[in-house]
C-alpha cells in the first residue's frame, strides 16, 4: 500500500510543477510581462532538444538494455559512463538549441527576450515533471485499489512479462518516499532556473558577438550540474544541490541584465552617408 503522505506529496508536486507554472506562464503572456514570440521560440527549442536528447539517450543505453532484460535491470543503477554521457549529450543539445534559437530565430536582443525564451524552455521542463507525477499518482491509485495486479495478470498469463518483473515494477512505486517527491520538485525547479540563466548568458554573449563562448559556458554549467547531481546517491541531497546551483546561476545571470544591449540601429545620418557612397559608385 502507498501511504497517504506519499500520495499527498505527489499531489503537491503536481500543483507546484504543473498547475502553478502553467497558470503563471499564461498570466505573464496575457499581461505582456514576457515576450510572446520569444517564449514560444523557447518552447520550440525545448521540444527539439527533448527529441534529440531522447534519441541520444536511446543510442547510449541500447547496449546495456539489450543484455539486461530481467527484473533486476529495472532498478539497477546505470553505469557511470552512461550517466556522464547522457548528461553531456543533454547539456550540449540544450546549449546549442538555445544558441540557434537566440542567434538565428529571435530578432530582439534584450533581457526581456532572453528571459522569455528561458521561461519558454523552463516551464515545459516543469510540466514534463508534472506529467510524470500525474502518471505516478494514477499508478498509486491502482496499487492501493488492487487494480495494478489485475492489469498485469493477463500479461503474465500470456507470457508477455514475468511475475518477477511485475513485482519489481510494483516495488519501485511502493518504495517511493516523501523525500523522493521533494527531491524531484527541487531538482525540477533548479533545472528550470538553470535554463533561464543559460538563455540570459547566451543572449549576453550574442550581443557581444561572442556567442560560442556564452554557449560553452551554458553547456558547462548545465553539464557539470547534471553529472554531479546524477552521481549523488541521495536524491534529496541531489535535489537541494540542483536548486541551489540553479538559484545561484539565475541570480548571477540576472545581475548582468544591464549588460545586454541590443546593437544600435543605423542612424539617418549613417544611412545617408552610405547612400551617397552607393550613388557615387553608380556614377
Amino acid at each position: 500500500m502507498i501511504s497517504q503522505g506519499v500520495i499527498y506529496s505527489v499531489l503537491i508536486g503536481i500543483v507546484l510543477t504543473g498547475v502553478i507554472p502553467l497558470i503563471g506562464g499564461i498570466a505573464l503572456l496575457a499581461m505582456g510581462k514576457i515576450k510572446g514570440s520569444s517564449f514560444w521560440a523557447g518552447v520550440l527549442a525545448f521540444i527539439i532538444a527533448a527529441i534529440i536528447t531522447a534519441i541520444g539517450t536511446v543510442i547510449v543505453t541500447i547496449p546495456t538494455s539489450m543484455t539486461e532484460m530481467d527484473a533486476a535491470s529495472l532498478t539497477a543503477e546505470p553505469p557511470v559512463w552512461q550517466t556522464i554521457a547522457i548528461s553531456v549529450i543533454s547539456a550540449a543539445v540544450i546549449g546549442f538549441s538555445m544558441l540557434v534559437l537566440i542567434k538565428n530565430c529571435m530578432k530582439a536582443r534584450t533581457f526581456k527576450a532572453a528571459l522569455s525564451a528561458g521561461l519558454g524552455f523552463g516551464i515545459p521542463q516543469l510540466l514534463t515533471i508534472a506529467f510524470g507525477l500525474v502518471s505516478m499518482y494514477l499508478t498509486f491509485s491502482q496499487i492501493n485499489s488492487g487494480a495494478f495486479d489485475q492489469i498485469y495478470a493477463m500479461s503474465v498469463d500470456m507470457g508477455m512479462i514475468t511475475k518477477e518483473m511485475v513485482a519489481e515494477m510494483k516495488s519501485i512505486y511502493i518504495e517511493f518516499t516523501v523525500n523522493d517527491a521533494i527531491a524531484q520538485i527541487l531538482a525540477s525547479f533548479g533545472t528550470a532556473l538553470l535554463m533561464v540563466a543559460a538563455a540570459i548568458v547566451i543572449m549576453l554573449f550574442v550581443t557581444k558577438k561572442k556567442a560560442m563562448i556564452g554557449t560553452l559556458i551554458a553547456i558547462g554549467g548545465i553539464g557539470v550540474t547534471s553529472v554531479v547531481t546524477a552521481l549523488i546517491p541521495n536524491l534529496l541531497v541531489a535535489g537541494v544541490i540542483t536548486i541551489a546551483i540553479g538559484a545561484a546561476a539565475f541570480i548571477f545571470a540576472y545581475r548582468m541584465k544591464d549588460d545586454i544591449v541590443a546593437p544600435e540601429k543605423p542612424t539617418a545620418a549613417s544611412d545617408a552617408f552610405m547612400q551617397s557612397i552607393a550613388n557615387s559608385k553608380e556614377d
